[in-house]
This record gives C-alpha cells, structure tokens and sequence, in this order.
C-alpha cells in the first residue's frame, strides 16, 4: 500500500472518530434522568360518568334511559344516592342496574328529556405526587403534567381523553407546593389549563423556588409533597371494555430557571369504573330459646335446681319445704323500625298426664292431680298482676323476669326485683306473676318489648315451683308454655 493511501485511511478513520464521539456526546447532554421513588397517587381512581339520554324520555318521569353510544355506554358506574346533572338540573338516583335505565328521586324537568342531553356524573379527585431528586439544580422549579383534552378541557364536563379543569380554572383547582427544605424555598406555584406542551395537551402545575438545589432531596411525605385538588376524572375513553382500566400518564418534571427539563419521570395511573355490590334485605326476626346450667344465678334465685335446654324445663321431683328453680333466656333480635314484643300462654296449670284440665287457679286447686299457680305471699298474684313470693308457705308454681342484655330500650312488664317503691311486691323484691292460661280462656301475656330495632336482647325467665303436702305423687305432672315473638314493622 502506498504513503499516500496509508494517509488518506489514517485520515477516514479520525474523521469517523470524530463525528461518532460528537454525536454521542450530542445525544448523552440531550437525555434527561429518571427520579427515584417517583409515584402519583389518586384519590379516586372512578371515572366520571357521562351517559347520553336515549330518545322516549318524558317530562317528569322517574325513570331514564341513556344510550348505549356513550361515552358511558351503560349505567354501571352510576351509583345510588349520587346527583346526576340532566341539563341545567341535579337530579338524585335512586336506583340503577348494569343495563341502560336508571331512575331518579323526582320526575324529568321540561327540557331534560330531549334526546342526546347529557347525563353526568362529574367525579373530583385529588392528587399527590411524590419523588426523590436526582439532579442538584440552583433556582429551579417542579412541574406536574396531567393529561387533558386538547378542546374544551376546562368546561366541567368530563373528557374521554384526560382530565376537566372545571368550568372555573382558577377557583376550583388548587394547587400545594412542597414545603421548605435545605436548599429549597417554595412559592405559592402556578397552574395553567390545557397547555400544549412535551408534545401533547397537559394541565400544568410548577411550584417554582429558590435555592441551590440537591441531590437525593425527599419529597415523598405529607406537606412535602404537590398536591392538585379539584380537576375531574375523565369519563371512558371511545372503545374500551368495561372493567379493563384506561391508563393515562402524568409527567413529573425538574426543571432549570429557563423552563429546560432536567430530570423527569413518567408514571402510569388507572382509572376504571367502581364495582357496585348490591344486597337485600328483608324483614327479620330472630328469637332464640336457650338453656340454662344448674347452679346459675338468676333473679332473685342464688343457684338453680336443675339445668334446661331449649325445649324442657326438667324441675325434677318437687318438695314441700324448698323451692325447685330453673331458667331459660329468651333471645330477640329484629330490624323492625316499630321493634317486637315477646309475649307467653301456657297451655294449663302443671298436671298429672290423666288429667284433661285442672278446674281452678290459686294455692289449692280443688284437684291434688294438680299443681296450682301461686297466688303469691300476699295473694295479689295473677297473669296480669306480679306479687312477692319468697316464703315457702306460699305453694304453687309461677315465673319471674330479669334483663340481662344491658341493652337500653327493652320495657318490661315487671321484672324480679321490682319492690313496693315500684307498688308491685314487698321490700324482698322476690316478684313472680302466673302465666297466662289458655285453659282458663287467657290471651298470651305481654312479657317485654321494645318499640325500636333490637341486636340480642336477652331476658331471663326464672321457673319456680313448691308443693303442698296434699299434692298427689306422680312423675307425670307437665304443661306447655308457647312464647311468642312479634315484629312491628
């Protein structure tokens, strides 16, 4: 190879050296960085609703059909209790499904129901952004970009494309800026509505400040932090499935005191359509009978006989000189607005299983086949009226009561302890009433109520029985008692 030829390659070879380190060079001061922990944080994440009124719609009907042409195409982000604009009127939705009907506290004002008239739910949302900084930059500024709509994206109606500034920019969307930190002095910052700027259509928010700057600087905590309030979710964007988010990009940017992007981060935030659960509620009713152990102290009893199941009050073999006691709770729990009331009716006096009835009520029946109802200690007992019954002279079989839920609200028509300063039964409190009796033509006794909804009230009933020496031996003496609970709604 010749001199000359040596030269001329030595001479490409610098030359193409050259131009690649230029263009390197050219393309690595052109790159921005990436700001660590960088995130946006909404504080809704629904999309505005934005139906279209389908032709049909009356004047003062309660009942609206949107269109299926969108930009919502059915009523699935429409939720109960929201306002929904209809022209110039705010109207309450009180029901909606997943079709394209939904229906309204009060009846369509003339105009509204034109075809093709809007139907919105414009849906504010905060939000944060957050981020470290990479770059120390003297006298700089930060920048949130929020997408939005390149024509009327300040107009209070929702857009398929980004996010509304509001029909009032200015008053309606706030803006926060970082607090102060080491090398940073905020101003009040500035928002501006649908710019074109980093080659599309963005709100913008620029907190501006003083200072040298830092690297590594956190902005990721409350008060340290930009915070946008009142711009409006977009509603859904044209050909999309509902249930699968719109994703859209916000750009949070450091900038120099010439407006140069420095750094700055694109994130990824979802907007998607809330999910609607739905239930059902019907009038309800709850009333448990339950047993209670032997051994329990209930009413005025200290111990109790013998232990009792739902269904069966088992006193066992009765004795002349000492009470045989037992006890159930009676359970309730209703959402009745009206409440419930319990009441009782025993089927007859306690009697041997030959007897069709028993003919009489008091201490002695007129038939030792069967156990009376006590007549209480001063003889004022009946199935209306409760007295003492605390000596073992006093024979026969009665009932007490006693709240044990601590449930404010439930009436009782006595209860165990009531004494004389209640004008029921002596200072022994010891108070008792006989069942009603169906033998004897009675109507089911009121026990207790409430006049309100009731979460498990519970309320003991105290069985108590003695016999008198008269009394006929038998294993074979029983009654029924029905308790019958009854809801008011």
């Amino acid at each position: 190879m010749s001199k000359g030829n040596i030269i001329k390659k030595i001479t490409c070879l610098l030359l193409l050296s050259i131009l690649f380190a230029k263009g390197f060079f050219i393309l690595d001061t052109a790159r921005s960085a990436n700001m660590p922990n960088t995130k946006v944080t909404l504080s809704t994440p629904r999309l505005s609703f934005h139906g279209k009124l389908a032709s049909g719609n009356t004047v003062g009907a309660s009942s609206v059909t949107i269109k299926n042409s969108g930009p919502s195409t059915n009523t699935s982000n429409l939720f109960v209790g929201e306002d929904v604009l209809i022209g110039s009127n705010s109207y309450e939705v009180t029901d909606a499904d997943d079709g394209l009907t939904f229906q309204i506290h009060q009846g369509l004002q003339t105009g509204d129901e034109t075809e093709d008239n809007d139907a919105i739910v414009a849906r504010s949302v905060d939000i944060v952004a957050n981020w470290e900084t990479a770059t120390a930059v003297s006298g700089g500024k930060f920048r949130v970009l929020v997408p939005a709509a390149s024509a009327n994206n300040a107009d209070g109606t929702p857009d398929q494309t980004g996010w509304d500034g509001t029909s009032d920019f200015t008053n309606n969307v706030t803006l926060t800026c970082p607090g102060n930190q080491t090398g940073y002095t905020f101003g009040a910052g500035s928002k501006a509505a649908g710019q074109s700027v980093a080659g599309g259509t963005y709100h913008t928010f620029t907190c501006d400040y003083t200072g040298t700057g830092g690297v590594g600087t956190d902005f990721l905590t409350l008060g340290n932090q930009i915070e946008i309030s009142g711009l409006i979710n977009p509603s859904p964007a044209s050909s999309r499935t509902i249930g699968v988010a719109d994703q859209y990009n916000v750009i949070v940017q450091h900038l120099d005191g010439s407006d140069n992007v420095v750094d700055q981060t694109e994130v990824a935030v979802a907007v998607i359509e809330a999910v609607r659960i739905t239930a059902s509620v019907s009038p309800q009713i709850s009333f448990t009978i339950d047993g209670v152990t032997s051994g329990s102290n209930v009413c005025d009893i200290a111990s109790t006989s013998v232990a009792t199941t739902a269904t069966h009050v088992p006193l066992g073999e009765l004795a002349i000189n000492q009470f045989r006691s037992a006890a159930q709770e009676l359970i309730v729990a209703t959402n009745a607005q009206n409440g419930y009331a319990v009441t009782a009716l025993a089927a007859d006096q306690l009697k041997r299983q030959h007897k069709d009835s028993c003919p009489g009520i008091g201490d002695q029946s007129g038939d030792e086949a069967c156990i009376p109802d006590s007549s209480g200690d001063d003889s004022l007992m009946t199935h209306v009226n409760a007295d003492e019954w605390a000596s073992t002279n006093t024979k026969g079989f009665a009932y007490s009561l006693e709240d044990v839920s601590a449930n404010s609200g439930v009436t009782m028509s006595f209860e165990h302890d009531w004494n004389s300063s209640a004008g029921a039964c002596g200072t022994s409190a010891n108070c008792y009433r006989r069942f009603a009796d169906a033998q004897q033509t009675h109507t089911p006794e009121l026990l207790f109520s409430r006049g309100s909804v009731a979460d498990n009230d519970t309320i003991n009933v105290c069985y108590k029985a003695i016999i008198s020496n008269t009394q006929e031996a038998g294993e074979d003496y029983s009654t029924s008692v029905t308790y019958r609970a009854t809801a008011t709604f």
